[in-house]
């Protein structure tokens, strides 16, 4: 079969919406696995919006990762715990630790449990550590 100029310009044309289409695909795809394994977003932390923050905005969920980062509670005592992430609501979870620190829902697409904040304080009442745990 003879092809033409024409016939090169249509295939050359659905080529490009092939992989335009592709890269689309795969640009939803990456962002979507992102997601569920709960990368996505991340939030620089905020005092304020962490104490004012609601259990199911998110927004705690959002910004552990800076927090945890940052190492912003390696060093503090429990009344500076207390004045940068506010007091710990009175919960029955994890009540083997020091403070308790509800995130909200676990990040992914099927988020069935909560996530929680968990730090203890060593003899001296010193942050010892601090774990992100699931119920």
């Amino acid at each position: 079969m003879i092809t033409g100029p024409r016939d090169t310009v249509i295939r050359a044309r659905k080529l490009r919406s092939f992989f335009a289409i592709f890269a689309l695909a795969l640009s939803a795809l990456s962002v979507g696995c992102a997601y569920q394994t709960g990368y996505l977003p991340i939030r620089l932390f905020d005092s304020a919006e962490w104490k004012s923050a609601s259990y199911w905005d998110g927004t705690r969920v959002e910004m552990i990762e800076h927090l945890l980062w940052s190492k912003r509670l390696d060093g503090l005592d429990k009344g500076a715990v207390i004045s940068l992430l506010g007091p710990d609501p009175e919960t029955t979870y994890f009540s083997e630790h020091d403070l308790v620190y509800p995130l909200g829902p676990e990040r992914g697409l099927m988020s069935l449990d909560s996530e929680w904040l968990i730090i203890d304080f060593d003899d001296e009442g010193v942050v010892e550590s601090y774990q992100v745990m699931g119920d």
